[in-house]
């Protein structure tokens, strides 16, 4: 929320926001592409919402 805040509604601040979100993600070896796929799925979410 925090890389959020006072910033533009635009694709690479989505992806910041994601990434942050999902830093200290910790998958196992055989699900890595789910963290991935976590940030894709947030910046998608993010853009709908914003209208982008």
């Amino acid at each position: 929320e925090k890389a959020l805040v006072g910033q533009p509604a635009t694709e690479a601040t989505f992806r910041a926001a994601a990434a942050a979100a999902l830093r200290g993600a910790q998958p196992r070896e055989h699900n890595r592409f789910k963290v991935e796929l976590a940030q894709n799925t947030l910046v998608q979410a993010l853009l709908k919402v914003a209208g982008a």
